[in-house]
Protein backbone atom coordinates (compact mmCIF):
# COMPACT_ATOMS: atom_id res chain seq x y z
CA UNK A 1 0.00 0.00 0.00
CA UNK A 2 2.48 2.32 0.86
CA UNK A 3 4.38 1.79 -2.31
CA UNK A 4 1.08 2.30 -4.33
CA UNK A 5 0.68 5.57 -2.37
CA UNK A 6 4.06 6.81 -3.17
CA UNK A 7 4.27 6.34 -6.66
CA UNK A 8 0.65 7.82 -6.68
CA UNK A 9 2.28 10.81 -6.24
CA UNK A 10 5.15 11.36 -8.27
CA UNK A 11 3.97 9.23 -11.27
CA UNK A 12 1.48 11.66 -13.70
CA UNK A 13 -1.64 9.89 -13.90
CA UNK A 14 -3.66 8.74 -17.30
CA UNK A 15 -6.97 8.40 -15.56
CA UNK A 16 -9.67 10.51 -16.76
CA UNK A 17 -12.58 9.84 -14.01
CA UNK A 18 -12.79 8.99 -10.45
CA UNK A 19 -15.63 7.73 -8.08
CA UNK A 20 -13.85 8.45 -4.77
CA UNK A 21 -12.50 11.11 -2.27
CA UNK A 22 -10.36 10.48 1.00
CA UNK A 23 -9.70 14.33 2.69
CA UNK A 24 -7.71 14.34 5.29
CA UNK A 25 -7.64 18.12 6.85
CA UNK A 26 -6.02 19.73 9.74
CA UNK A 27 -7.02 23.40 11.12
CA UNK A 28 -6.29 25.41 13.70
CA UNK A 29 -7.65 29.06 15.77
CA UNK A 30 -6.20 31.38 17.71
CA UNK A 31 -8.27 34.17 19.14
CA UNK A 32 -7.18 37.24 20.88
CA UNK A 33 -8.60 36.63 24.47
CA UNK A 34 -6.50 33.07 23.83
CA UNK A 35 -8.68 30.90 23.66
CA UNK A 36 -7.22 28.04 21.07
CA UNK A 37 -8.72 25.31 19.00
CA UNK A 38 -7.57 22.91 16.76
CA UNK A 39 -9.35 20.28 14.32
CA UNK A 40 -8.36 17.38 12.65
CA UNK A 41 -9.95 14.30 10.86
CA UNK A 42 -10.71 12.49 7.71
CA UNK A 43 -13.85 12.95 5.48
CA UNK A 44 -14.65 10.28 3.06
CA UNK A 45 -16.42 10.83 -0.11
CA UNK A 46 -18.12 8.25 -2.85
CA UNK A 47 -19.89 9.13 -5.64
CA UNK A 48 -22.79 7.45 -7.42
CA UNK A 49 -20.97 6.97 -10.84
CA UNK A 50 -17.50 8.07 -11.96
CA UNK A 51 -16.46 11.75 -12.52
CA UNK A 52 -15.25 12.63 -15.52
CA UNK A 53 -12.50 15.45 -15.32
CA UNK A 54 -12.92 16.23 -19.35
CA UNK A 55 -11.68 19.82 -19.68
CA UNK A 56 -12.79 20.69 -15.81
CA UNK A 57 -10.95 22.88 -13.38
CA UNK A 58 -10.17 19.85 -11.28
CA UNK A 59 -11.99 21.37 -8.03
CA UNK A 60 -15.08 21.73 -9.85
CA UNK A 61 -15.76 18.94 -12.04
CA UNK A 62 -17.89 17.19 -9.66
CA UNK A 63 -20.23 20.25 -9.79
CA UNK A 64 -19.88 20.23 -13.07
CA UNK A 65 -20.63 16.86 -14.06
CA UNK A 66 -23.55 17.10 -11.79
CA UNK A 67 -22.24 13.99 -9.69
CA UNK A 68 -24.16 12.70 -6.63
CA UNK A 69 -22.85 11.67 -3.78
CA UNK A 70 -22.53 10.01 0.01
CA UNK A 71 -20.37 11.55 2.51
CA UNK A 72 -19.00 11.04 5.70
CA UNK A 73 -16.10 12.85 8.23
CA UNK A 74 -15.14 12.13 11.46
CA UNK A 75 -13.33 15.13 13.41
CA UNK A 76 -11.13 15.79 16.54
CA UNK A 77 -11.45 18.87 17.97
CA UNK A 78 -9.44 20.22 21.15
CA UNK A 79 -10.22 23.36 22.84
CA UNK A 80 -7.87 25.63 25.22
CA UNK A 81 -9.39 28.39 27.35
CA UNK A 82 -7.15 30.87 29.24
CA UNK A 83 -8.63 29.27 32.24
CA UNK A 84 -6.83 26.06 31.81
CA UNK A 85 -9.81 24.34 31.31
CA UNK A 86 -9.62 21.99 28.19
CA UNK A 87 -12.32 20.80 26.07
CA UNK A 88 -11.86 17.65 23.50
CA UNK A 89 -13.83 15.28 21.38
CA UNK A 90 -15.12 13.86 18.07
CA UNK A 91 -17.65 15.34 15.27
CA UNK A 92 -18.99 12.87 13.18
CA UNK A 93 -21.31 14.14 10.33
CA UNK A 94 -22.63 12.33 6.97
CA UNK A 95 -24.48 14.07 4.17
CA UNK A 96 -25.91 13.05 0.88
CA UNK A 97 -25.86 15.71 -2.53
CA UNK A 98 -28.03 14.76 -5.04
CA UNK A 99 -28.30 16.19 -8.39
CA UNK A 100 -28.08 14.64 -12.11
CA UNK A 101 -27.61 16.27 -15.80
CA UNK A 102 -31.14 14.65 -16.55
CA UNK A 103 -33.06 16.93 -14.78
CA UNK A 104 -32.34 20.29 -12.90
CA UNK A 105 -33.22 19.47 -9.31
CA UNK A 106 -30.51 19.63 -6.26
CA UNK A 107 -30.91 18.25 -2.57
CA UNK A 108 -27.92 18.47 0.12
CA UNK A 109 -28.93 17.09 3.50
CA UNK A 110 -26.39 16.42 6.17
CA UNK A 111 -26.24 15.54 9.98
CA UNK A 112 -23.70 16.22 12.32
CA UNK A 113 -23.08 15.39 16.01
CA UNK A 114 -20.66 16.51 18.23
CA UNK A 115 -19.51 15.89 22.13
CA UNK A 116 -16.81 17.79 24.04
CA UNK A 117 -15.96 16.84 26.98
CA UNK A 118 -14.40 19.28 29.74
CA UNK A 119 -10.87 18.44 31.74
CA UNK A 120 -12.69 20.00 34.69
CA UNK A 121 -15.63 17.29 34.50
CA UNK A 122 -19.09 16.61 33.04
CA UNK A 123 -20.37 20.69 34.30
CA UNK A 124 -18.59 21.71 31.42
CA UNK A 125 -19.82 19.64 28.74
CA UNK A 126 -20.92 20.27 25.06
CA UNK A 127 -23.27 18.28 23.12
CA UNK A 128 -24.49 19.68 19.83
CA UNK A 129 -26.33 17.88 16.84
CA UNK A 130 -27.69 19.58 13.64
CA UNK A 131 -29.25 19.32 10.33
CA UNK A 132 -28.91 20.98 7.12
CA UNK A 133 -31.28 20.16 4.27
CA UNK A 134 -30.90 22.59 1.05
CA UNK A 135 -33.00 22.25 -2.05
CA UNK A 136 -32.30 24.08 -5.16
CA UNK A 137 -32.49 24.41 -9.25
CA UNK A 138 -30.11 24.70 -11.77
CA UNK A 139 -31.40 27.73 -13.63
CA UNK A 140 -28.26 27.63 -16.29
CA UNK A 141 -26.37 24.95 -17.27
CA UNK A 142 -23.91 25.82 -14.42
CA UNK A 143 -25.38 27.63 -11.82
CA UNK A 144 -27.44 26.79 -8.91
CA UNK A 145 -29.80 28.92 -6.66
CA UNK A 146 -30.24 27.04 -3.41
CA UNK A 147 -32.64 27.70 -0.36
CA UNK A 148 -30.40 26.71 3.40
CA UNK A 149 -32.25 26.09 6.20
CA UNK A 150 -30.19 24.66 9.27
CA UNK A 151 -31.07 23.42 13.09
CA UNK A 152 -28.64 22.97 15.79
CA UNK A 153 -29.21 21.73 19.56
CA UNK A 154 -26.84 22.64 22.19
CA UNK A 155 -26.76 21.75 25.88
CA UNK A 156 -23.40 23.63 27.28
CA UNK A 157 -22.93 23.16 31.12
CA UNK A 158 -26.75 21.36 31.43
CA UNK A 159 -28.12 24.64 29.45
CA UNK A 160 -29.95 23.90 26.21
CA UNK A 161 -30.32 26.62 23.42
CA UNK A 162 -30.54 26.35 19.77
CA UNK A 163 -29.82 27.53 16.23
CA UNK A 164 -31.90 28.17 13.51
CA UNK A 165 -30.71 29.35 10.23
CA UNK A 166 -32.34 29.59 6.72
CA UNK A 167 -31.27 31.91 3.63
CA UNK A 168 -30.63 31.73 -0.01
CA UNK A 169 -27.29 30.59 -2.03
CA UNK A 170 -26.18 31.18 -5.55
CA UNK A 171 -23.61 29.42 -7.42
CA UNK A 172 -22.17 29.53 -10.80
CA UNK A 173 -19.04 28.20 -12.41
CA UNK A 174 -17.44 30.23 -15.58
CA UNK A 175 -15.15 29.10 -17.97
CA UNK A 176 -12.22 31.11 -15.34
CA UNK A 177 -13.65 31.79 -11.82
CA UNK A 178 -16.36 30.37 -9.68
CA UNK A 179 -18.41 32.52 -7.64
CA UNK A 180 -20.51 32.01 -4.59
CA UNK A 181 -22.78 34.47 -2.70
CA UNK A 182 -25.24 33.55 0.39
CA UNK A 183 -27.56 35.76 2.48
CA UNK A 184 -28.85 34.42 5.62
CA UNK A 185 -30.55 34.57 8.43
CA UNK A 186 -29.28 32.83 12.02
CA UNK A 187 -31.34 32.78 14.69
CA UNK A 188 -30.09 31.93 18.61
CA UNK A 189 -32.68 30.96 21.12
CA UNK A 190 -32.38 29.91 24.81
CA UNK A 191 -34.62 30.30 27.69
CA UNK A 192 -34.94 34.69 28.47
CA UNK A 193 -32.51 35.01 25.45
CA UNK A 194 -33.54 35.34 21.61
CA UNK A 195 -31.23 36.95 19.31
CA UNK A 196 -31.13 37.32 15.46
CA UNK A 197 -28.22 37.64 13.08
CA UNK A 198 -27.71 38.22 9.16
CA UNK A 199 -24.70 37.49 7.32
CA UNK A 200 -23.91 38.66 3.61
CA UNK A 201 -21.20 35.79 2.56
CA UNK A 202 -19.04 36.37 -0.88
CA UNK A 203 -16.62 33.90 -1.97
CA UNK A 204 -14.65 33.84 -5.95
CA UNK A 205 -11.88 31.12 -7.23
CA UNK A 206 -9.89 32.03 -10.25
CA UNK A 207 -8.79 28.91 -12.29
CA UNK A 208 -4.86 29.68 -13.41
CA UNK A 209 -5.77 26.79 -15.11
CA UNK A 210 -7.38 23.01 -14.51
CA UNK A 211 -5.30 22.25 -11.86
CA UNK A 212 -4.32 25.70 -9.76
CA UNK A 213 -6.85 28.19 -8.21
CA UNK A 214 -6.57 30.82 -5.83
CA UNK A 215 -9.75 32.05 -3.76
CA UNK A 216 -10.88 35.03 -1.56
CA UNK A 217 -13.86 35.42 0.02
CA UNK A 218 -15.47 38.13 2.23
CA UNK A 219 -18.36 37.57 5.11
CA UNK A 220 -20.60 40.60 6.67
CA UNK A 221 -22.26 39.71 10.03
CA UNK A 222 -24.68 41.89 11.53
CA UNK A 223 -27.23 42.22 14.42
CA UNK A 224 -28.69 41.41 17.92
CA UNK A 225 -25.64 39.15 18.69
CA UNK A 226 -22.44 41.87 19.61
CA UNK A 227 -20.22 39.19 19.99
CA UNK A 228 -20.68 37.68 16.21
CA UNK A 229 -20.64 40.87 14.57
CA UNK A 230 -17.58 41.80 12.45
CA UNK A 231 -15.91 41.02 9.11
CA UNK A 232 -14.24 37.70 7.80
CA UNK A 233 -11.58 37.81 5.08
CA UNK A 234 -10.13 35.00 3.65
CA UNK A 235 -7.97 33.58 0.53
CA UNK A 236 -7.26 30.30 -0.25
CA UNK A 237 -4.99 28.27 -2.66
CA UNK A 238 -5.89 24.72 -4.40
CA UNK A 239 -3.18 22.90 -6.48
CA UNK A 240 -3.60 19.37 -8.04
CA UNK A 241 -0.29 17.14 -8.47
CA UNK A 242 -1.98 15.20 -10.62
CA UNK A 243 -5.22 13.72 -11.56
CA UNK A 244 -5.16 11.71 -8.17
CA UNK A 245 -3.60 14.28 -5.76
CA UNK A 246 -3.83 17.67 -4.69
CA UNK A 247 -3.85 19.85 -1.37
CA UNK A 248 -5.59 22.91 -0.31
CA UNK A 249 -4.39 26.20 2.17
CA UNK A 250 -7.13 28.49 3.26
CA UNK A 251 -6.48 31.22 6.22
CA UNK A 252 -8.95 33.55 7.23
CA UNK A 253 -9.63 36.25 10.01
CA UNK A 254 -12.60 37.35 11.85
CA UNK A 255 -12.65 41.30 12.74
CA UNK A 256 -15.14 41.88 15.35
CA UNK A 257 -16.90 45.44 14.70
CA UNK A 258 -16.97 46.08 18.61
CA UNK A 259 -15.61 45.25 21.90
CA UNK A 260 -17.68 42.72 22.73
CA UNK A 261 -16.32 40.18 19.72
CA UNK A 262 -12.94 38.40 19.65
CA UNK A 263 -10.48 38.99 16.85
CA UNK A 264 -9.42 35.73 15.33
CA UNK A 265 -7.14 33.91 12.59
CA UNK A 266 -8.03 30.54 11.29
CA UNK A 267 -5.30 28.25 9.02
CA UNK A 268 -7.15 25.16 7.50
CA UNK A 269 -4.68 22.53 5.34
CA UNK A 270 -6.04 19.51 3.15
CA UNK A 271 -4.87 16.51 0.91
CA UNK A 272 -7.67 14.88 -1.45
CA UNK A 273 -7.01 11.61 -3.06
CA UNK A 274 -8.94 10.29 -5.26
CA UNK A 275 -9.48 6.97 -6.57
Amino acid sequence: MKKYLYALLLAPSIASAYQAEVTPVFAKVDSDSNIKGTSYGVSLNAYLNPVELKNHPYNEADFLERASSIQIAAFETELTFPSGTELDGPNYSISTIIMSKNNNFYLDANYSSTDLTSNNGASNNIDSNGFLISPGLFIQKNTLVAIVYEKTDREVNGNSSENTLYGLAIKTVLPKVNIQASLTNDTYDEPGLEQTNRELGVLADYFINNKISVGARLDINSGDDKNSEGKTLGVSANTYINKQFGVEILYQQFNADNSSGDDSDTIALAANFRF
